[in-house]
């Protein structure tokens, strides 16, 4: 049964997360602001992609649908913790990617930092993770999953804002040090109470397609959050490419993204609502 050793997926978790910090300092160029319509959410190059997998997904449901033993057993979504946990999941993955991605976008053209010098910067925040990590799955067992999401997704939304507000020219690293720390904790304590509530409720034949379905939303939630986010941040700074214009874009993209995460923390006390402590209580064991 999963989490029946949580210490394991801890670990597993920490270096997924660490990964995302260590490939943050080589993406220097990953925003571009300048003002290439081509490439733009219009074009077809976006569009055609989209509606491609748009129409593989609905041809794979159809496939699912129909097969007497099916890849995905489409039933196993009904269940509200798995639901929410690959939700929450999905805009953890969004969040994690952009703060990273952002974070080292601000210390690198802003603030003028080497990449070698913000990977460093940012090795507190698998630091953090780490030792946040080794305690989360306890703590969603001791309080349940309902209580232990939504204060980790609110935590992180006020941190994002606080990011966003100490995001300015002239800022000096042991300012933003109290803020990326809290950040990296809520986010490990979002990810394990996350992975817990995707696997709850589901039988022990199916904790491997549980898994997978919960990887596959953080995976979306990457790609969906880098994409959205950087392009924000790309129209917040009007086109330009000086410090100011580039502050200005990347504040406005955390301050939508702490607003994302804030509904996230309402959607799971919403969603989870029934779940109590004794959903985590694998987790606990």
């Amino acid at each position: 049964v999963a989490f029946d050793k949580p210490w394991k997926n801890v670990v597993a978790t920490f270096f997924h997360e660490l990964n995302e910090v260590r490939t943050d300092a080589d993406v220097d160029d990953a925003i571009n602001t300048g003002n290439d319509a081509a490439l733009g959410w219009t074009s077809p190059q976006c569009w055609l992609p989209l509606l491609a997998a748009a129409g593989l997904l609905a041809a794979f449901v159809r496939v699912e649908r129909r097969a007497p033993a099916p890849l995905v057993r489409l039933e196993v979504l009904r269940g509200a913790p798995l639901r929410v946990g690959n939700a929450v999941t999905l805009t953890l993955g969004a969040a994690n990617g952009a703060v990273h991605l952002l974070f080292s976008m601000y210390l690198q053209q802003v603030l003028g930092y080497t990449p070698l010098q913000a990977g460093l910067a940012a090795a507190p925040m698998g630091v953090a993770s780490l030792v946040a990590g080794l305690l989360a799955g306890r703590l969603a067992g001791r309080v349940g999953l309902r209580a232990t999401i939504a204060t980790a997704t609110a935590a992180a939304a006020l941190c994002i804002w606080l990011l966003a507000s100490a995001t300015v020219v002239d800022q000096r690293y042991p300012v933003l040090l109290p803020i990326i720390v809290p950040l990296s904790v809520a986010f490990i304590v979002t990810s394990v109470s996350a992975t817990i509530a995707a696997t709850t409720g589901v039988t022990d034949a199916e904790q491997g397609l549980a898994g997978g379905l919960r990887q596959t939303s953080f995976q979306l939630g990457i790609a969906l959050g880098v994409a959205l986010l950087a392009s924000i941040a790309a129209g917040g700074a009007g086109g330009g490419t000086r410090p100011a214009a580039l502050v200005a874009g990347f504040q406005l993209a955390l301050r939508v993204l702490a607003a994302l995460m804030a509904a996230t923390s309402a959607a799971a006390l919403v969603g989870l609502r029934g779940a109590g402590a004794g959903a985590a209580a694998p987790a606990a064991r």
